[in-house]
């Protein structure tokens, strides 16, 4: 199949990393097309798929129309693909830089519904949910505008929202069913009225959780774990050591399903490890004993 791939990927292919991936996807529904969706382990024809998407992902990163519309081919073709819930975060990040912002939401939202207990599915829940606080806030700040083009300034607390049409009323609580840190805020060098200011956050992702200063950062910026060597199992789940990027560099051990940091080990397979965030989703290839 390395082959193949290989000769599709030549230059003289038209958007080759695409016609590889595709390539690939085939062979994925012909290897392992009776494969149990529940099984604990993805196939390498999986693992082969998501690492050509990741490439791709992490090559293209202006092509947002391209890389969710491979995502949407790749749940098309194989709907029980093993790394499905990273397919949709993937495509649903692509989606709202590229301001599709209903089709993010509604693909976050089968995320949040579609997620398992396993370490993946969990790390999914918790990205979907962090993402769609920050689109919810947004319709916040909506209907806080609405109140300020009526009053000449924000009001004291949310509660005219709850006084709001049906229609009109934003969310009045993050995806975790907290309700919203809300207070006014006064310019830092300039004497104004009150109510002129205000902050808004999720108590769950407090600072992080304006939805465009989330977009400018760079995907997967914030994971600065990287594996270096397999360690074994401990309690039945593989351990392996990580550095990190940071100044002086630091020696990590994680168990699959652990966390440091806010970065989650949440996949160590025959060829890659997966690791998560808050918002993103770190694959690299599996290291050595």
């Amino acid at each position: 199949m390395r082959s193949l791939i290989d000769r599709f990927s030549s230059p003289l292919a038209v958007r080759s990393g695409t016609i590889a991936l595709l390539f690939a996807i085939v062979a994925l529904f012909l290897l392992t097309g009776n494969r149990v969706a529940a099984a604990p382990r993805a196939t390498e024809a999986e693992e082969n798929v998501l690492r050509q998407l990741w490439q791709r992902h992490q090559t293209n990163t202006t092509e947002h129309a391209h890389i969710a519309e491979i995502c949407a081919r790749i749940e098309a073709r194989y709907p029980d693909f093993a790394f499905l819930p990273i397919v949709r975060c993937i495509a649903a990040w692509h989606y709202l830089q590229e301001g599709r912002i209903d089709e993010s939401a509604n693909l976050w939202l089968r995320i949040e519904n579609d997620a398992s207990r396993d370490p993946m599915g969990r790390a999914a829940l918790r990205m979907a949910r962090t993402w769609l606080t920050r689109i919810d806030r947004e319709h916040v700040r909506k209907a806080l505008r609405k109140v300020y083009s009526e009053n000449v300034r924000y009001p004291r607390n949310l509660e005219p929202l709850r006084e709001m049409d049906a229609r009109q009323q934003p969310p009045l609580a993050d995806r975790w069913g907290d309700p919203w840190r809300y207070e006014w805020t006064q310019f830092r060098f300039l004497n104004v009225s009150e109510g002129q200011h205000y902050r808004l956050e999720s108590t769950n992702i407090r600072t992080t959780s304006d939805l465009h200063e989330a977009l400018n950062i760079g995907y997967g910026d914030g994971l600065t774990l990287r594996p270096v060597r397999l360690l074994g199992f401990a309690s039945d789940r593989q351990t392996l050591e990580f550095t990190t990027t940071t100044t002086p560099a630091e020696s990590v051990t994680l168990a699959q399903g652990a966390s440091y940091q806010g970065q989650s080990l949440v996949y160590v397979g025959a060829q890659i490890v997966i690791l998560a965030d808050t918002d993103h989703w770190g694959i690299f290839s599996r290291p050595n004993p």
